[in-house]
């Protein structure tokens, strides 16, 4: 009846009777009511917006394959390393720096990204994921969920391009153990000092071949706007303020937590 040439769609109606054609003409011609096509909106923004593991983020914003939560969680760890150690402007706090890494770590690393941050990037490290920031699939640059779950599809209500620490950890990680040898490359270690200015903190931990490291912003305090750190977790281990080491015993230690998108 149809054929497509060239892109165009021929209709053809030899073949068919006079009242199948009739029948065809009348139907392409009646309008479809606006409810009709208000409703077909819906239904689609409703699927774009299921979650079936319900951490709170839309299916379709989440990595697809196991292969591409590691592609991520390797540039993660590698912009974190060189971060960490080279430092980045407009940065003063360890939830900007998180949120930096993160964010980075989900762009398209293409020649005019590497040039910009030259950071050495592995020969086999290549892109390999189904979406790129800024074009998050429904979420846009809004990749922080800043609410309590359930998703409800309010997008502009649930998420925001930036989120507090105590936000990270509350409606965007989830916590895998309170033990580090149980963490993988690109988890976070969280602590909790109510005393302080800016009482939640986050580090990032980076594996490599000799051993673990902690990528981090110790951010602002009574003396100095804070300083950029990359150091063995051995050391943190080994902190003089025991409301630093990441044991079980401490109180302060909120635990290693994943990404919910890669968990």
């Amino acid at each position: 009846m149809w054929s497509k040439v060239r892109g165009l769609i021929h209709l053809d109606f030899r073949n068919i009777s006079p009242l199948s054609s009739f029948l065809f003409i009348y139907l392409l011609s009646v309008p479809l009511p606006q409810n009709a096509i208000g409703e077909g909106l819906a239904d689609a923004q409703e699927v774009a917006c299921f979650d079936r593991d319900l951490d709170g983020f839309p299916d379709v914003a989440e990595f697809k394959s196991e292969a591409e939560r590691r592609n991520f969680l390797r540039w993660f760890t590698l912009i974190a390393s060189h971060a960490a150690s080279h430092g980045v402007p407009n940065v003063h706090s360890c939830s900007e720096f998180v949120i930096y890494c993160y964010r980075e770590a989900l762009k398209r690393h293409d020649l005019f990204w590497r040039k910009k941050h030259g950071i050495p990037i592995p020969n086999d490290l290549k892109d390999m994921r189904s979406f790129y920031y800024p074009n998050v699939p429904l979420l846009g640059t809004k990749i922080f969920r800043t609410s309590p779950n359930p998703l409800r599809c309010k997008i502009e209500d649930e998420f925001a391009v930036s989120a507090t620490a105590e936000a990270l950890i509350r409606y965007n990680l989830v916590r895998v153990c309170r033990n580090v040898r149980c963490a993988s490359n690109g988890d976070l270690l969280a602590f909790y000092h109510p005393e302080s200015r800016m009482p939640y903190h986050l580090m990032i931990m980076v594996k490599r071949t000799d051993g673990w490291y902690l990528a981090y912003h110790t951010g602002p305090d009574d003396e100095s706007e804070g300083i950029f750190k990359f150091i063995k977790i051995k050391w943190l281990l080994e902190h003089p303020d025991p409301t630093w080491r990441p044991v079980p015993s401490n109180r302060c230690f909120l635990g290693v937590f994943r990404w919910k998108v890669v968990e």
